[in-house]
């Protein structure tokens, strides 16, 4: 069975999109882990640690942050895998910005 704490972020790196707890509950479910304050509490967790960023005008949805993060100057794109100061803005702006 995968580890909630690596199979979370790595669904939100290949979905994208808003993160509510209900999203991350549905996920959980694959796992056997039902407990809503579970998803609730890693998706906060998550956003304290800079991976997800609140969506604007929600207060317990998110959205991944695609900004490098300071620690990780090596950060790479996940939608073309070029390092982000090379990135033509796909994962920035929702789509190819060629």
């Amino acid at each position: 069975m995968p580890d909630r704490t690596q199979y979370l972020p790595a669904a939100i790196r290949t979905q994208g999109g808003t993160w509510t707890t209900r999203r991350a509950q549905t996920l959980y479910a694959g796992l056997g882990i039902r407990q809503r304050s579970t998803a609730r509490r890693d998706l906060a967790d998550l956003a304290r640690r800079g991976v997800l960023v609140v969506a604007s005008g929600h207060d317990r949805a998110y959205r991944p942050n695609w900004a490098p993060a300071a620690s990780d100057p090596g950060a790479r794109c996940p939608d073309c895998d070029r390092p982000f100061e090379n990135c033509r803005g796909h994962a920035q702006a929702g789509g190819d910005a060629a």
